[in-house]
């Protein structure tokens, strides 16, 4: 995740606070390298519900974004998942966090069957933490939570032009 998508989101998280809050992540993804390239961030938008501890975006801003960046990238930056708050809280995945994830990779328009779930906890005194996870694919039993895997995250500066043939920063 570039440092200023990461700071933005904690810049969001705390205008929030106390309620949740989240969007969208975008970039690409290196199968070679088993990773995520995290270049834009998407917030909720102007018809989402934020509450201490629930949080649903505006739908039809996010398809409205993520489709312009796409355009606006070339068609190189795409949708990977979502990401969003836990006001006060730790930065781990909800069982609503984790049937969401398994929605979105289901979702078949969303053109994302390995989505990705940022989740920052915390607060703007004290500071964000964030997890990193993505969708674990398997049939489960009706006793048990869908599957995700926590990824290590890391804040990435590209190299001077290296995003220049996307039309990056998107703001």
């Amino acid at each position: 995740m570039t440092a200023d998508v990461l700071a933005w989101v904690e810049d969001e998280a705390s205008r929030a606070f106390p309620k949740e809050t989240g969007g969208v992540l975008m970039g690409w993804q290196r199968p070679e390298r088993a990773e995520f390239v995290v270049v834009h961030a998407v917030g909720p938008g102007s018809g989402s519900l934020h509450e201490t501890h629930r949080f649903e975006p505006d739908n039809d801003h996010h398809v409205e974004a993520v489709g312009d960046v796409y355009q606006r990238s070339g068609r190189k930056v795409t949708y990977l998942g979502d990401w969003h708050t836990h006001p006060r809280g730790a930065p781990v995945m909800s069982r609503t966090d984790r049937r969401t994830l398994g929605a979105i990779a289901s979702h078949t328009p969303s053109r994302c069957p390995e989505p990705l779930m940022v989740v920052l906890g915390g607060s703007p005194d004290v500071g964000w933490d964030s997890t990193a996870h993505t969708w674990v694919p398997r049939r489960l039993w009706r006793w048990e939570l869908p599957g995700s895997e926590v990824l290590r995250m890391r804040s990435w500066v590209p190299a001077i032009g290296e995003l220049a043939d996307i039309g990056y920063p998107y703001r």
